[in-house]
Parts: structure tokens; C-alpha cells; sequence
């Protein structure tokens, strides 16, 4: 199955397939390829206070809210796991893709899930990074680059987004420098 039955929406798998499709195609046209890792913040307290259905509510709304929030035809939103949730944004800079999340942050952060006349107010965490797809370069490092960022976000102190600003230095210089099968698959294994 490709579609995360709790959401609605598009799942890991599903993720991973249109990802590599994705750079398959930005890495032929040239073209940017940004992503969005998204993850609630202290979503394990509202678990432990409300329970585990409250948190399924809360998932559930965030996932209605991020694809409404989709307003490009190519943009792709899937649950990455757990209460992170991802955005794949093609022909999208990373600039252009900060954009993007923070109407995403701000939109969650004015949706409202209530529960046993109890109201529970949800903010997340972002973590931006976007390149142009190079042959020696990986969808895996986007991903990591992605990740990073959004733990930053986490230790800056939430509720916000932080853009990876590295990456496209890095990747101007990708078609000089080979990378090795062995970097390749160690950065696989991590995601």
C-alpha cells in the first residue's frame, strides 16, 4: 500500500517512489528539488496526556492541513513515520520551499483538534533543504540535509523552520568530485 491509512494520505513508501522519480527528472531538466521534513512538536505529551486516539486526531489534522496547504499539483505530501510528515517540492528552490513550510507551520499552528471538549493546540518543527540534482550526487543527502535542519529547528526551540544553507555550496562542486559507492550507502542506511 502506498497511502498511510490514519492520513489519508501518501506513506513512506509512497514517498520514497515519487522521491526518486523526482530526481530522476530534476537531475534530466535541471531543475531545483527541495523537500520539507516536518515533525509535531511534543506530540508524545499529547499522547500521555490525551491519549492514543487524540494523537491519531492530531496526526490526522495534520495531514489534512498540509495538503491543503499543497498548492501545486507536483507538490507531494507523505507521513515519513511516526509524527513526521515530509513535502517534496520539484522546481522549487530552497528559498522558494522556506516559503512554503513556514505557510505550513503557520497554518498548523492555527488549527485546533478538540477532544473530550478539551482543545489541543499543535505547532511543528521544520527542517528545509533543496538542490539541483547532480550524477554524483545523492537524494539521500537532500534528505539528510533536511533532516539536520529540522533539528536544528527542534534546538532553537520549536515551532519553527530552519533552511539547510549548505547544501547548494556543496553540490556546485558535486560534478568535480566523485563520490564513493561506500559514502553512498552509508548515507542509505541511515534513511
Amino acid at each position: 500500500s502506498l497511502t498511510d491509512p490514519l492520513t489519508g494520505i501518501g506513506n513512506r513508501r509512497a514517498f520514497n517512489e515519487q522521491c526518486e522519480r523526482e530526481w530522476r527528472r530534476a537531475l534530466r531538466a535541471r531543475e531545483e528539488l527541495s523537500i520539507a521534513l516536518i515533525d509535531i512538536d511534543f506530540f508524545k505529551s499529547v499522547n500521555d496526556r490525551f491519549g492514543h486516539p487524540a494523537g491519531d486526531r492530531v496526526l490526522a489534522e495534520v495531514g489534512k492541513v498540509l495538503m491543503a496547504e499543497c498548492k501545486r499539483a507536483s507538490d507531494f505530501v507523505a507521513r515519513y513515520g511516526g509524527e513526521e510528515f515530509v513535502l517534496l517540492m520539484s522546481g522549487h528552490s530552497s528559498a522558494e520551499a522556506e516559503q512554503v513550510a513556514e505557510r505550513m507551520r503557520s497554518a498548523i499552528k492555527g488549527a485546533v483538534v478538540a477532544v473530550d471538549g478539551q482543545e489541543i493546540g499543535v505547532t511543528v518543527s521544520v527542517g528545509v533543504a533543496g538542490m539541483r540534482p547532480a550524477r554524483q550526487s545523492s537524494r539521500f543527502e537532500l534528505i539528510k540535509a533536511a533532516d539536520l535542519a529540522l533539528y536544528q529547528a527542534k534546538r532553537e526551540g520549536r515551532d519553527r523552520v530552519v533552511t539547510d544553507r549548505t547544501l547548494g555550496a556543496v553540490v556546485a562542486d558535486v560534478e568535480s568530485t566523485p563520490r564513493s559507492e561506500e559514502h553512498t550507502s552509508e548515507l542509505q542506511s541511515q534513511f
